[in-house]
C-alpha cells in the first residue's frame, strides 16, 4: 500500500510520467500486451511500465493484493472484488498439424472420432485455457490422452511436430495458422467465442497513469482496441464482478 501511495503521488500532477503496474495471463502477455505497451509508450514516453505475466491464478492474486493496478485476462472470478473496465474479442480455436493439401489459413471440419483419437496438449494447472479445455472435453464426453506442456510457445511447437492438438486463443496461434504451419479444426460450436477483460479492483479509483492506459486501450487501432465498459476510464467506482452490468458480461 505504501508503494501504491508513492506511485499515486508521483503521477497525480503528471500522470504521463507516472508508473503503470500491469499483469496479464500468459497468452495476452505474450501476444497482445507488447503491442499495446509499444503504442502506449509512443504516446507517453516518460511513463514507467512494470508488466507481470503468469497464469490466471497468479494474475488475479497480484491484482487482489494490490501488486498491480490493472490486469488483462479472461472473465474475473464470480464474486471477486474486481470489475471489468473494458473487453476485446478472444476466439479459442482447436489447432492441429496441417493435413495433406492444407493451405494457409486452412480450416477442416472433423468428427468426434478424430477429436477423441487425438492427444490433447494442455497448459499447466491454474491456466484459464486448461480449464476451458477440460470443460470442452467434458461437454463433448471425450476422455482422450493428454499431455501437459507448460507454455504457449512449447505447445505451438509440439503441435507443429505432431505431438497432438490443443485449444488455444487465435491471438496466440494466428501467425502459424496464417502461414499454414498449423490448421484449425472445427466441430459443433467450435471455435469458442470468449472475451479478454481489462480488470481493476471494484470500488477504487485508478491511479492517474492507469487511467491513461484504460483510455489508450479504448482508442487503440482496430484489432487492438478494447471496448470500454464504464465511462471515465475507471475514475468512477464500479460494482464488483458478478453483479449486474446491463447484461454485458462475457462468456
Amino acid at each position: 500500500m505504501l508503494e501504491q501511495g508513492v506511485n499515486a503521488a508521483t503521477g497525480h500532477d503528471h500522470p504521463e510520467r507516472g508508473r503503470l503496474r500491469l499483469a496479464a495471463v500468459t497468452t495476452a502477455g505474450e501476444r497482445i500486451v507488447p503491442r499495446l505497451l509499444a503504442s502506449f509508450r509512443r504516446s507517453y514516453p516518460d511513463a514507467g511500465v512494470v508488466l507481470e505475466v503468469g497464469n490466471r491464478r497468479r494474475v488475479w492474486d497480484l491484482l487482489a493484493h494490490r501488486q498491480v493496478d490493472l490486469a488483462i485476462g479472461g472473465r474475473p472470478p464470480a464474486g471477486s472484488p474486481f470489475v471489468t473496465l473494458a473487453t476485446r474479442p478472444n476466439l479459442l480455436v482447436v489447432i492441429a498439424p496441417p493435413s495433406e493439401g492444407s493451405s494457409a489459413g486452412g480450416v477442416r471440419r472433423v468428427g468426434l472420432g478424430e477429436l477423441a483419437a487425438a492427444t490433447w496438449l494442455l497448459r499447466e494447472p491454474g491456466s484459464g485455457t486448461r480449464g476451458t479445455t477440460e470443460e470442452l472435453l467434458s461437454e463433448l464426453e471425450l476422455d482422450p490422452r493428454v499431455l501437459t506442456v507448460g507454455s504457449n510457445g512449447a505447445i505451438l511447437e509440439s503441435v507443429q511436430v505432431g505431438l497432438g492438438i490443443t485449444l488455444l486463443s487465435r491471438d496466440a496461434a494466428g501467425p502459424e495458422l496464417d502461414k499454414g504451419s498449423l490448421e484449425e479444426w472445427r466441430h459443433g460450436r467450435l471455435p469458442l467465442r470468449r472475451e479478454w477483460h481489462l480488470v481493476g479492483r471494484a470500488g477504487e479509483e485508478l491511479d492517474p497513469t492507469a487511467v491513461l492506459m484504460v483510455e489508450h486501450l479504448g482508442a487503440a487501432a482496430e484489432g487492438e482496441r478494447f471496448d470500454l465498459r464504464h465511462e471515465g476510464g475507471g475514475r468512477r467506482q464500479a460494482r464488483p464482478s458478478g453483479q449486474s452490468d446491463s447484461d454485458r458480461s462475457g462468456p
